[in-house]
């Protein structure tokens, strides 16, 4: 027994001797030798706007087995080889063992981001040993924001406001709205609004129109700095819009109006006084008869000329009036649908042209003269100021051909030879 004994205890100390020399000697129980760590969170790269979500880049603290000498950084993403993005030499560090290892958001700027799974990390040892670590990423594309609802284009109203609205939409909640204009050529900033957070936003405006403004631009950003753009045109009308313009009919021997013709394209308001110098250019005339207020064709005034008076004195034409401007007249009349369509144009502000496309399938206005009823039925030559309302004039121009004017009567006051007109005119420009 006490044979057995001792057998056993030189049997302990033998492999306890083998097991310090082993230890003493450092061998390499593996191929990699003692494993390093890798201390790093998950990371999520936002595809859209190539920034990590909530980190200016990567940071990860590396502790080392042995030391480090070199690590290269590997980009993984599925159906695509390893990339290699950087690569650290630890020669200038005094601490090989223990590093703060970091990755600046540019290093990625370069790379599609989108089958991404994480970085592979090759560490080299100074033993020339190695490791390898890892540090997950994925990739994360938010819906793009935009636009709906856009106006393709708008024009000014009668008191020169765009009334804009538009939704604004973005899964990642909207921060801000701008609206730009072009009248200076380039775009320029007219509006910003500050969004709480918003998915959906109802984005009204009243905007001033300022002349020469072709376009205005809409822009809308969300929490992650995505923007949309909209565009809505204003186009450049050719023709003008004149606010409440007064006409008078004839006058007396003691009455003298100064504003019982009108000049177009110009647009000049003349009287009685000033007839001799423009009779061929002036466009009509207002006039009062037995059956109410008219407009006058130049050229069907020759009966009537007499009785518009300057000081007192009748006017006698220097050239025959049969030669004066050939200005016809239509009375639009709702009950008709294509005429119908010009009204809704018209109040919807809608009216991009004068060219005769816009009044296509109406008769051309034929008649010299149209007048104002008030009990009258409405007709192509009788208006009034509650339903037919508009008068298509058409004018024939120096240069040859005819130009479209639109007239919308606002008020007419009855008062024999000193009645009066108020109406809006849409005419080329000049």
């Amino acid at each position: 027994m006490r044979k057995l004994l001792k057998t056993v205890l030189l049997a302990i100390i033998t492999f306890g001797m083998i097991a310090c020399a082993k230890k003493n000697q450092d061998i390499i129980p593996n191929e990699r030798g003692e494993e390093d760590h890798i201390e790093a969170e998950a990371y999520t790269f936002n595809t859209a706007i190539k920034q990590f979500e909530g980190a200016d880049g990567i940071k990860s603290q590396i502790t080392g087995g042995k030391d480090i000498q070199s690590i290269y950084t590997y980009l993984l993403r599925t159906g695509r080889s390893d990339s290699l993005i950087h690569i650290l030499d630890t020669r200038d560090q005094t601490d090989k063992r223990n590093l703060s290892y970091s990755l600046e958001t540019r290093l990625f700027a370069s790379f599609s981001m989108d089958q991404v799974s994480g970085l592979r990390l090759m560490i080299k040892r100074s033993d020339n040993s190695s490791d390898e670590g890892f540090i997950a990423i994925k990739s994360f594309t938010p819906a793009l924001p935009f636009w709906d609802n856009i106006p393709a284009s708008l024009l000014p109203d009668e008191t020169q406001l765009v009334q804009i609205k538009a939704v604004a939409h973005s899964d990642n909640k909207i921060v801000k709205i701008e609206l730009y204009d072009d009248y200076q050529g380039n775009f320029v900033k007219v509006d910003e609004r500050a969004v709480d957070n918003e998915k959906e936003f109802v984005y009204e405006y009243a905007y001033t129109y300022r002349p020469n403004a072709a376009n205005l631009k809409l822009l809308l950003f969300d929490a992650y700095g995505l923007s949309a753009e909209a565009l809505i045109s204003m186009p450049v009308l050719p023709f003008e819009l004149f606010k409440d313009v007064q006409m008078r009919a004839q006058g007396n021997n003691t009455v003298t109006f100064d504003n019982n013709a009108l000049i177009l394209p110009d647009f000049r308001l003349i009287g009685p006084c000033s007839f001799a110098d423009n009779e061929g250019v002036i466009s009509f005339f207002t006039y009062n008869t037995s059956n109410g207020v008219t407009f006058y064709a130049p050229s069907n005034v020759g009966n009537v000329l007499a009785n518009f008076k300057c000081n007192g004195t009748a006017y006698t034409p220097l050239t025959s009036p049969a030669n004066w401007t050939a200005t016809r007249f239509r009375v639009l009349l709702p009950s008709d649908a294509k005429q119908q369509a010009i009204y809704a144009a018209y109040n919807s502000n809608a009216i991009t042209t004068l060219s005769d496309d816009f009044f296509e399938g109406i008769s051309l206005p034929s008649t010299s003269t149209v007048r104002y009823s008030s009990t009258a039925a409405p007709a192509a030559n009788i208006f009034n100021t509650s339903e037919a309302y508009l008068i298509w004039v058409r004018l024939p121009i120096p240069q040859g051909g005819d130009m479209n004017a639109l007239i919308r009567i606002h008020e007419v006051t009855e008062n024999g030879n000193t009645s009066s007109l108020r109406f809006d005119l849409l005419a080329p420009k000049n």
